[in-house]
């Protein structure tokens, strides 16, 4: 290892076939900066086959844009308590980008006045999506979930996916419960089929409202309302009311859609007609 001016250089060694990034810094340097070491361990040698002639697989991604993500770098004080946050940060990364069973682990050691770190990272298998099937869904269309899903069955497997895809499922409001789930994990499968489980809030044909009262402007008035919130089950809005009285008639219309063609932005339009009965201008009618 070299240090110029305190200063931790990077270094990259190879030995036996297996390759590591390593940063170093005094233990008791004051600002100490903590060794980063990331090395790849994809397996032994198969048999007959020693470290001499045996190359150990490659990781998937360049072990300095690993190093990048964690808190321990050079420059700050070493803090053992960050290490765990970034293990998670490791797991996160390949969890988005199709491995969904990767093992970091840790090592620490003391040698001459210096921590060194190693973070020993076994890929596991990449995964992608296999089948999807969906459950629970007596009134929505199947085409209105699949909008909400950003991954297809061949797409290489992401957990971001999930969560953006039960986001939107329970931001479009016509189900108490969305559940999505991937067995396969649990025995740490290639292909993933994904199960998602719907509950209908809105197992009906609409909603009627009626009602009766007074006001200032409308002595005597009654009123009669329709909703249904999942519109023929495409997932739209649509709400009629209208009253009635002897000084003031109206109807008001709201048609609403929460995923416009499928995309993140909303669409909603509102119309009324309005006819008051006034005693200076006689009958004032708006729409």
């Amino acid at each position: 290892e070299e240090e110029t001016d305190g200063i931790p250089t990077m270094e990259v060694e190879e030995d036996q076939g297996e390759e590591e990034v390593e940063l170093s810094a005094p233990k008791d340097q004051p600002g100490g900066r903590p060794p980063n070491e990331v090395r790849e361990r994809a397996g032994s040698a198969p048999p007959g086959q020693g470290p001499g002639n045996y190359v150990e697989p490659k990781l998937s991604f360049a072990k300095e844009t690993l190093i990048k993500l964690l808190k321990l770098q050079p420059g700050r004080p070493y803090d053992p308590t960050l290490l765990g946050e970034d293990i998670r940060k490791i797991t996160v990364f390949y969890g988005e980008r199709g491995y969904p069973y990767v093992d970091v682990r840790r090592f620490e050691s003391t040698e001459g006045g210096k921590v060194k770190l190693t973070l020993t990272i076994d890929e596991g298998t990449k995964a992608r999506y296999g089948p999807i099937f969906i459950r629970g869904n007596f009134r929505t269309r199947e085409s209105v979930i699949r909008s909400c899903l950003g991954f297809k069955k061949g797409d290489t497997f992401n957990r971001k996916y999930e969560r953006d895809a039960e986001t939107c499922l329970r931001n479009l409001e016509i189900f108490n419960t969305v559940n999505i789930d991937l067995p396969g994990l649990r025995h740490k499968l290639e292909s993933l089929a994904v199960v998602i489980r719907l509950e209908e809030r809105y197992d009906d044909w609409g909603e009627i409202e009626v009602g009766v009262g007074g006001s200032t402007d409308n002595l005597f008035f009654a009123s009669l309302g329709y909703s249904w919130r999942n519109l023929f089950g495409l997932g739209h809005n649509i709400e009629l009311k209208g009253e009635g009285g002897p000084e003031l008639q109206r109807l008001n219309a709201t048609y609403a859609i929460p995923r416009l063609f499928g995309s993140s932005f909303s669409f909603e339009v509102e119309g009324f007609v309005r006819n008051e009965a006034t005693e200076r201008l006689g009958d004032v009618f708006t729409a």
